[in-house]
């Protein structure tokens, strides 16, 4: 009988072990993704037109957790182009953006290809930076 699981339960019978019992208790890793590293470090010191005024945007506030509006749709766009520049799940692309889930990075892709058929100025932003980091 194993004492990590009770009533002899073994997550894994193929290999005959169960996990350690702080598997979920690790923080999170902190992934190296020198492509994303760029498209944060592009789009971070760019001005975005939001509400009539124009705000600059810096790397820390897209990857941290603000959520003002022109913050959230910078990010989204910095979403968008994680997936497209690269090919890293939407898992890894919500750890490498501060432990977010990977719906958050979906939802946020969608908002940005939504805005993006809206309204052409962020349309150009966003392609600009595409054809400049591509």
């Amino acid at each position: 009988m194993n004492d990590a699981f009770p009533h002899g339960f073994t997550p894994f019978p193929e290999i005959g072990a169960a996990l350690p019992l702080d598997w979920t208790d690790r923080p999170p890793q902190k992934l190296s993704y020198p492509k994303m590293h760029h498209i944060i470090r592009r789009v971070g010191g760019t001005v975005w037109w939001e509400d009539g005024g124009p705000y600059l945007v810096t790397q820390a506030q897209l990857v941290g957790r603000q959520r003002h509006q022109f913050i959230v749709r910078a990010r989204h766009a910095v979403y968008l182009l994680a997936h497209t520049l690269t090919r890293h799940s939407s898992v890894e692309i919500g750890l490498y953006f501060g432990d977010r889930d990977h719906s958050t990075v979906l939802v946020g892709i969608k908002r940005a290809k939504e805005r993006m058929s809206r309204e052409p100025a962020f349309r150009a932003a966003v392609e600009a930076i595409a054809e400049e980091l591509g």
